[in-house]
């Protein structure tokens, strides 16, 4: 009889160590950042913004929709807006088409890695920029946007944080 314990023994304390779940599936599951800076551009949190040309404001918050009120223009509305970047890959969801452009911190151009129009995950965005923006800070160039406020959100991929609503 004991050596019938033991063998059972034997097979049963590896069942028993191992009372986890193994389906990790959920924590590598790919995140939409296009539909999670969505809830920013819908519900906020929101912050005004006068965007003056000659002294453009800085922005370090992300994950906030910023409604920026633009200068008047023959050709549309424009602006400069400086953004302090924690670095990271950042999705930049606007709610009108427009010529955009960055810079890094030397004047040097900043091309996004891929610009999406109308994203499929977003309908209240017209253009989401996808783009590398390593720690630093950035000029970000608003130029013929046809209505003189301007919503845009930046989404950071990876940061946490809660939603407004």
């Amino acid at each position: 009889m004991t050596t019938r314990f033991a063998l059972a023994l034997l097979f049963a304390l590896p069942l028993a160590a191992c009372d986890h779940d193994h389906d990790h599936d959920h924590e590598h599951e790919e995140v939409d950042q296009v539909a999670e800076g969505c809830k920013h551009l819908e519900f906020g949190p929101q912050v005004e913004l006068a965007i003056d040309n000659e002294d453009p404001p800085t922005i370090e918050t992300f994950h906030t929709r910023y409604d920026m009120t633009l200068t008047s223009g023959a050709t549309g509305h424009s602006g400069l807006l400086d953004y302090t970047s924690p670095g990271g890959m950042h999705y930049l969801l606007f709610d009108q088409a427009f010529t955009f452009a960055m810079a890094d911190a030397e004047g040097a151009a900043v091309e996004s890695m891929m610009v999406e129009d109308d994203p499929a995950s977003c309908e209240a965005a017209a253009v989401v920029h996808h783009v590398m923006l390593p720690a630093g800070t950035y000029t970000f160039h608003f130029d013929e946007v046809p209505d003189s406020v301007l919503q845009m959100v930046v989404h950071v991929g990876g940061q946490d944080h809660d939603h407004a609503h």
